[in-house]
C-alpha cells in the first residue's frame, strides 16, 4: 500500500533554498522527533555550528531553541563558541 493510501499531501516547492538554509530546515526537523537521543541532538547541532562558523548565540537564535536551557546539557559533547 505505501504512499498510496495517503493520496495527496499539501506541499510547497521553493526552489531559491540555501544549503546552509536545507541543513538547519534538517536539523530543526530531526531536534523534533521524540525517539532523538539526547548525544545526536548534541552532535547535529555541533555539526552545524561548526560547519558555518557559528557562536552558540548564533545557532540558538538560527535554530529557535534557548542556547541557556540545551546549552549546559551539551557542554560535555563540546558544543562551544568557534575561535576569532
Amino acid at each position: 500500500m505505501g504512499i498510496r493510501r495517503y493520496g495527496c499531501i499539501p506541499a510547497h516547492e521553493k526552489l531559491d533554498v540555501t544549503d546552509e538554509l536545507m541543513a538547519l530546515l534538517g536539523l530543526v526537523e530531526n531536534l523534533q522527533r521524540d525517539d532523538l537521543f539526547p548525544l545526536d541532538a548534541a552532535l547535529g547541532l555541533l555539526r552545524f555550528q561548526e560547519e558555518h562558523q557559528l557562536s552558540t548565540d548564533a545557532l540558538a537564535k538560527r535554530t529557535g531553541l534557548d542556547a541557556d536551557d540545551w546549552g549546559p546539557r551539551f557542554a560535555p559533547y563540546r558544543l562551544r563558541d568557534p575561535p576569532e
